[in-house]
């Protein structure tokens, strides 16, 4: 029996494929080989780990293979999820497929197995392409944390990375907020945008092809004095920032509080627009008129309460025609022919955005310092009328401002650190930081960079600015290895190491980067322990067929487009001649003296009364 069990045990070795395959490396002639690649390896370990102790006096280093498959990864499973909090965009249309149908709630075990298989196949086809270069493709993963670019004109911040960022929200359907200085963004991404299936919107005082946002819906009624203080704020604010002349620290909050005031009492009106507004606060005498209202109960509580500060000044009538003054020469600058049709009328622009819709905002640079308040206040009451936990969103919106320092939006910060979580994704351009500070002040500027996790820096032209990058991105550690000789009986030549730190990137080699060429920092870049490693990319290269998109949505802008729009204004808008325009001004002047009657008629009545 028991050499039964060793033919068996003989046999089953003699089949087995495995004892043949090593039989080689267990010869006893091999003991001394095995001895030497355990002695290497141990070798390597504690050199490495001796190595790693010593000279540590910094990290800093560029973004390398790892880096790059990290992000890929995150932006890989943001991209199939589609969640509105987790949102990943793109510099470069990817070769590769990226999009990602939903997996149905009902789906079999099977088709989740086949889909999951697929998920496999993209993700490693998209890192051969990733890593080896073969595409023009730079992935920002978390863009709903805030991304910030900056970088002087002519450098390539818009063309090498806002821009390619709206192709890829309008690719992904996000709903979008797009602010347009010069209307160069219209002209880029408008015919593109509509060939995707978008409804493009358009918000351009003075402007042929302009929607109309009437401000005053969003004020729920004549007693919303938290909405119309937003406004007035906002409105008085850039007023003052596109005049360039001071504000007395009296008359601004006075002047805010009226605006308030007005803006209310026109919502309860019959005729619930700025034109109405306008007409309330050119009344003469407008704080006896409030006071009068006021004693006679006329006056809405909230309405009454907005005007408590003008109330208190009423007797004082160098104070008041201050307060009036100002306010009626901020408003003034809204009342004209050419930005009324934009203002007054109903409202053809969405307030609430949902699936694949745009508005474009643009400033007129003539006249910037009457359409920057409005643009300004209405872009602040869009975003927060569709960022709220009392309606979330189910799909990101994406916020693009280029050139932001022109407009001063209070919450900015808050909208970055907040409202991420309800699905804004918001995308910042700027020049340099004095720009920035001037706007905002030195504290809000620096919140504003800081919020945002993501920063593509472009050549600032501009030395602080270039100085605070480079302490930014860190300094990197180099050994030098100095050798001294002595001389005498005995000769002898010694080698230390010395550790030096120096700037990964030096302000003047920041301030000498050529067009394109820029830095491109994003928490989904990490690897080695450490997260948003900088990655310096010499030259941003864009595929032939993005170009080839953007060069054809330009062409159609100006061949089609832009008639086209002209045409929809044409047909929903107000036209506004001079004889209709004074009449529209009569009928809302005879309410305003309604609402508010002068003390004159006030007084005829009483004494009136007095004599029966």
């Amino acid at each position: 029996m028991p050499q039964h069990v060793r033919t068996v045990s003989a046999t089953t070795a003699e089949y087995n494929p495995y004892s043949n395959a090593f039989a080689p490396l267990m010869h006893p002639d091999m003991g001394w080989r095995w001895m030497l690649i355990g002695g290497i390896m141990l070798f390597l370990a504690l050199s490495n780990q001796f190595s790693s102790r010593k000279g540590k006096l910094t990290t800093g280093r560029w973004a390398g293979a790892n880096e790059k498959r990290a992000a890929l990864d995150r932006a890989i499973v943001q991209l199939r999820e589609r969640q509105k909090d987790r949102v990943t965009l793109y510099i470069g249309t990817p070769k590769y497929r990226i999009k990602f149908a939903p997996i149905p709630t009902d789906a079999t075990r099977k088709e989740r197995w086949v889909r999951q298989l697929a998920t496999w196949a993209l993700v490693a086809r998209a890192r051969i392409f990733t890593l080896s270069g073969f595409t023009c493709s730079y992935l920002v993963p978390d863009a709903q944390r805030g991304i910030v670019v900056l970088g002087s004109p002519g450098t390539g911040k818009t063309g090498s990375a806002i821009d390619p960022m709206i192709r890829s929200a309008i690719d992904e359907s996000m709903s979008m907020l797009i602010y347009d200085v010069k209307g160069d963004h219209m002209r880029r991404h408008v015919a593109y945008a509509i060939e995707a299936g978008y409804e493009v919107y358009i918000f351009a005082p003075g402007f042929p092809y302009s929607g109309t946002i009437n401000p005053l819906d969003f004020l729920q009624d004549g007693g919303d004095s938290a909405s119309a203080n937003e406004i007035a704020t906002i409105i008085n604010r850039n007023s003052k920032l596109a005049s360039s002349k001071g504000q007395d620290d009296f008359f601004g909050p006075q002047g805010d509080q009226l605006l308030e005031t007005v803006l209310m009492l026109a919502k309860a009106s019959p005729y619930p627009d700025m034109l109405t507004a306008w007409k309330i606060l050119s009344l003469p005498k407008l704080a006896k008129r409030l006071q009068l209202a006021s004693g006679e109960h006329n006056l809405d509580l909230w309405a009454e309460v907005s005007a408590t500060s003008l109330l208190s000044v009423a007797d004082a009538e160098r104070t008041v025609s201050g307060i009036v003054g100002t306010a009626t020469i901020t408003f003034s600058r809204f009342v004209k022919r050419d930005f009324l049709p934009s203002l007054i009328g109903k409202t053809t622009i969405p307030l609430r955005l949902d699936g694949k819709q745009i508005i474009f905002f643009q400033i007129d640079e003539k006249r910037e310092a009457a359409t920057a308040p409005l643009v300004a206040s209405l872009l602040h009451m869009i975003v927060k009328h569709n960022m709220n936990n009392q309606t979330p969103r189910q799909t990101p919106m994406a916020l693009f401002m280029d050139e932001f320092p022109s407009l001063w939006v209070p919450d900015l910060v808050n909208w970055i650190n907040r409202f991420r979580s309800y699905g804004l994704v918001t995308v910042l351009g700027y020049q340099f930081q004095s720009q920035l500070k001037k706007t905002y002040g030195q504290d809000d500027a620096d919140s504003i960079v800081a919020a945002c996790a993501t920063k593509f820096v472009f050549n600032p032209n501009h030395e602080p600015t270039a100085a605070s990058w480079s302490k930014y991105v860190g300094k990197k550690e180099v050994v030098i290895k100095p050798r001294s000789k002595t001389h005498g009986k005995q000769h002898s030549t010694s080698q230390s190491e010395q550790y030096h730190q120096i700037d990964l990137m030096t302000a003047d080699e920041i301030n000498k980067m050529r067009e394109r060429e820029g830095l491109f920092i994003s928490p989904g870049y990490e690897g080695g322990g450490a997260g948003s490693v900088p990655w310096h990319v010499k030259k941003f290269v864009l595929p032939e067929d993005d170009l080839l998109a953007q060069e054809q949505s330009t062409k159609l802008w100006d061949t089609k487009v832009r008639d086209r729009l002209v045409e929809r204004a044409k047909k929903t808008q107000l036209h506004l001649e001079d004889f209709q325009l004074r009449i529209e001004l009569l009928q809302r002047g005879a309410i305003a003296d309604w609402q508010l009657p002068p003390p004159e008629e006030a007084e005829a009545v009483a004494s009136a009364a007095g004599e029966d």
